[in-house]
């Protein structure tokens, strides 16, 4: 059940934490439309990081329940956490850019470059329509991690000290709480 999860909020953190590639081409994908114009799936190619020993399931049940759930066919390329840096710099240097990937540090110069030079959408004009996405993640966020005007991936926040220690401080109470009663 947790790995499960832990899948799921990986897609899904891609889905919102990604920079899309690609700069006047058009994505890998079909985009949804095929000549008869009906609708077809779009093919997602996605790299993203794993923590544990070894990387998720490939076409696994909670994969194919996403692609159903989006009209999506998803190839994603697990990397280990401990070679993402590299494989990331390899993949820009490549040219051959999924069409999402998490940027694991949008102040790295070679990312930056990168992004000046057309390698990712600036997802400026679409955050908007996902209200849930702007909302979630604050105006300086934003402003910290552009470049030059355009957001070329979508912030990371992490919760401030004094959050997390009021969030640890909730916990410890719980645990006691649920001491007393057990």
């Amino acid at each position: 059940m947790l790995k499960k999860f832990l899948v799921l909020m990986s897609v899904l953190l891609l889905s919102i934490l990604a920079a899309c590639s690609g700069s006047d081409e058009e994505s890998s994908g079909n985009n949804g439309n095929s000549e008869e114009g009906g609708s077809d799936t779009t093919e997602v190619r996605i790299m993203s990081h794993f923590f544990s020993p070894t990387p998720p399931e490939q076409e696994g049940e909670l994969e194919q329940a996403i692609e159903e759930g989006t009209n999506t066919d998803l190839t994603i390329e697990w990397v280990s956490a401990n070679n993402y840096g590299e494989k990331f710099n390899v993949m820009l240097a490549s040219g051959d850019l999924p069409d999402l990937m998490l940027v694991p540090d949008p102040f790295d110069p070679v990312f930056r470059q990168a992004a000046q030079q057309g390698a990712f959408w600036d997802v400026s004009p679409y955050i908007d329509d996902y209200p849930n996405i702007k909302e979630g993640i604050s105006d300086i966020a934003w402003e910290l991690t552009s470049i030059d005007g355009a957001n070329y991936s979508i912030p990371r926040p992490r919760p401030h000290s004094r959050q997390a220690k009021k969030k640890q401080k909730n916990l410890h109470k719980l645990i006691c709480y649920f001491k007393t009663i057990f």
